[in-house]
């Protein structure tokens, strides 16, 4: 009985380590993920300022007006992102903040160029 009980204690304790390997795997992996996503955002970053300085060099734009538009298009999102649409693939509801029904995986295309980074 001793041995019954102890072999059952063992498969346990074997399988909890691993479940604690495979936790550590998916750890690594989104950590790893997490540094690309960073990476990317910060070239995303130094890319639009370098835009917006060459924007205001050739331009009468000024940061007043930048920010301005960035508010502008803060509220379109938030407005939007609240509507529901119709997916045209399957027909059921995603909203636009999406951009990809949950149900059929249709994306819909992108707006414009810098939408897309």
């Amino acid at each position: 009985m001793f041995d019954l009980l102890f072999g059952a204690g063992r498969s346990q304790h074997a399988a909890g380590a691993e479940e604690a390997q495979r936790a550590g795997r998916n750890v690594e992996h989104l950590e790893a993920e997490l540094a690309r996503v960073e990476e990317r955002l910060e070239k995303i970053s130094i890319v639009t300022q370098a835009l917006w300085t060459l924007v205001k060099q050739n331009t009468s734009l000024t940061d007043e007006q930048l920010s301005t538009a960035v508010c502008e298009i803060e509220t379109q999102k938030q407005q939007s992102a609240q509507v529901p649409l119709k997916c045209p693939q399957c027909g059921r509801a995603m909203l636009a903040r999406d951009r990809r029904c949950l149900y059929c995986d249709y994306r819909e295309p992108e707006g414009d160029v810098l939408s897309q980074v």
